[in-house]
């Protein structure tokens, strides 16, 4: 019979489902199991991708920067998913309860963040409606605002500006009113009713001719003052111009400003918060997917292989750490007979020199000493000579 060959679409699909390749051989059940934890694994690796790389099309302009991080994303979720579905094989297949709960809450957290970048475009066109609104009251609170702050400083000008004004007011109306009455005294249609220049006319006339003088010289007084007012509002008014030009130069769609416009629509709109909350859970049981697909197929038998290799290997390190072990007690042992060995010629040598005082170890003693032997200097002088020639002696 001819055996089945393994393709290479097969054993990727093994690697994303954290499986190895030798495990599965001559098992196609347990080989079509994992393919299907590795496809489900798969796709939500290429969901991920693609929804990091809209979040960070919400946030900058550079086609470099938003797939670099839409990959680079995807593939810290692709591990963790990995590392989820491993950590429910071999030994840890059986503890399942509190694994399970917390490899389900985090797939869970993944998911509801990952489903932002997907919600936000899928409801895009209503989020850029309520994005327009969103950004106009913002406007209107920044103009506001704006406005608060700077009016300690324009409030007292402009109260000064209007001061000034109301004097001009009042003398231009008493020049007027002057004005009148001396032609109404000259025509005959008022005061008097005599036609000419009379004196009363003449009075009338030096009443207008010294207002228009005295109001001619008040605005020439007041022509600096009032022109370093306006001076003044001018430059407060550009900058409070300029400062809400900044904020109109500013980009309010950004994936915080969606975000918010988002919340808006959900809190305002029944019919969309059920939605929302509909494409959230479906999006989160994408994330979920690989978890469940694990739970709900189950691989006995590539578990026990598995557990089996896993035992295997823990024997074969265990024999091989006790034959290391046996080893070096036997050399410890072998090593401590050789010396208690040395130690008794050593004391045997002693007692035979200390018998012998014309013995050539003495002389030798007493040759690089310069003074005769002593019992205690012999016997450290005979250990030092025998145990440097016993360690040679082993050594070789």
């Amino acid at each position: 019979m001819e055996e089945n060959k393994t393709s290479t679409s097969d054993k990727f699909l093994w690697w994303l489902a954290s499986a190895d390749a030798q495990l599965l051989e001559g098992n196609r059940s347990e080989q079509r199991k994992f393919s299907l934890i590795g496809l489900s694994i798969m796709f939500t690796w290429l969901f991920a991708t693609a929804a990091w790389t809209y979040f960070f099309h919400t946030v900058t302009d550079s086609t470099l920067i938003m797939l670099s991080g839409g990959i680079l994303m995807g593939g810290i979720v692709l591990t963790i998913d990995r590392v989820l579905i491993a950590g429910l094989q071999g030994s840890g297949e059986g503890s399942k309860t509190g694994a399970i709960a917390f490899r389900v809450a985090l797939a869970l957290c993944l998911g509801a963040f990952m489903a932002q970048p997907a919600l936000l475009y899928l409801f895009r066109k209503d989020i850029n409606v309520q994005l327009a609104l969103d950004c106009e009251v913002r406007k209107q609170a920044t103009v506001a605002e704006i406005n608060r702050s700077i009016q300690p400083q324009l409030k007292p000008l402009i109260d000064q500006r209007d001061s000034l004004a109301g004097i001009r007011a009042s003398l231009d109306s008493q020049i007027v009113a002057l004005r009148n009455s001396y032609l109404a005294e000259t025509d005959g249609s008022g005061g008097t009713g005599k036609v000419g220049i009379a004196s009363i006319a003449r009075a009338k006339k030096a009443e207008y001719d010294a207002a228009t003088t005295e109001t001619a010289r008040w605005e020439a007084s007041a022509a600096p003052l009032l022109s370093k007012i306006n001076s003044d509002i001018d430059t407060l008014t550009a900058i409070q111009n300029k400062r809400i030009a900044a904020f109109d130069a500013t980009e309010n769609d950004g994936f915080l400003a969606r975000i918010e416009a988002l919340q808006h629509l959900i809190e305002s709109n029944a019919a969309l918060r059920w939605r929302y909350i509909l494409l959230l859970s479906i999006i989160m049981l994408i994330e979920l997917a690989p978890v469940l697909s694990k739970l709900l197929l189950n691989t006995k038998v590539y578990n026990q292989r598995l557990v089996l290799e896993e035992g295997y290997l823990l024997n074969l390190d265990r024999e091989v750490f006790e034959k290391k072990y046996s080893e070096a007690r036997k050399y410890s042992d072998a090593m401590h007979q050789s010396n208690l060995d040395a130690i008794d010629k050593i004391f045997e040598k002693s007692n035979e020199m200390m018998n012998q005082p014309s013995n050539a170890e003495a002389n030798k003693y007493e040759l690089h000493h310069g003074k005769p032997p002593s019992v205690n200097g012999l016997l450290a002088h005979m250990k030092q000579n025998l145990m440097g020639r016993h360690t040679s002696s082993f050594e070789h």
